[in-house]
């Protein structure tokens, strides 16, 4: 069966011209793209565009599941909140964060994973930062025995992947900021 291009004009004020695939023009029922609006809740030809997402008035406050006291989860809002003022350009704003605990990996202290309109980065002893022009995929995964949100992008010429490690308890915020990155890079023009 061979596919034909067929072009359908709308003859209706401020509806466009689309071009359809057809499995086989012969039996292209014309019927099958246009329907009455009544029936549709939406336009059928006309795509649905990207726009940026609006970023929270506020940031939710940092949580530490695995604190016993609310003092320790204070300090860790007050170190972040100021590192994160710092780390900011004048006019970019924060989608989302997420606190990568200390006791999660000994070696490097706590963490802040931070996701912007322009990239991801973390706050930490052992900095990362990536524009999110620069990332090809993310990759999200929960569960009890592992959760991880990877990053795979294009540095120097050459594909990269971090993956950053969350115990599970955490997996509202770090979903937080992969769908706020995801949001972010689907309004980024493609070069």
């Amino acid at each position: 069966m061979a596919e034909h291009l067929i072009d359908i004009k709308v003859l209706q004020p401020g509806r466009p011209t689309g071009q359809y695939f057809s499995p086989d023009s012969e039996s292209f029922r014309l019927e099958k793209i246009i329907y009455p609006e009544a029936t549709l809740p939406f336009d059928v030809c006309i795509l649905p565009t990207a726009t940026s997402p609006e970023p929270p008035k506020k940031l939710p406050p940092l949580t530490d599941t695995a604190s016993s006291g609310p003092e320790a989860v204070t300090q860790l809002n007050e170190q972040f909140s100021a590192a994160l003022a710092e780390s900011l350009a004048p006019d970019e704003q924060v989608h989302s964060w997420a606190l990568l605990l200390a006791w999660f990996d000994r070696k490097k202290g706590p963490e802040v994973l931070v996701a912007t309109e322009r990239r991801l980065f973390l706050l930490s002893n052992h900095p990362f930062e990536i524009g999110l022009s620069q990332i090809a995929t993310l990759e999200y995964a929960s569960s009890i025995l592992e959760s991880w949100l990877a990053i795979n992008y294009i540095q120097k010429g050459a594909p990269h992947r971090r993956v950053i490690y969350f115990h599970h308890p955490a997996q509202d915020s770090f979903r937080d900021c992969y769908e706020a990155a995801r949001r972010c890079l689907a309004v980024i023009p493609a070069v």
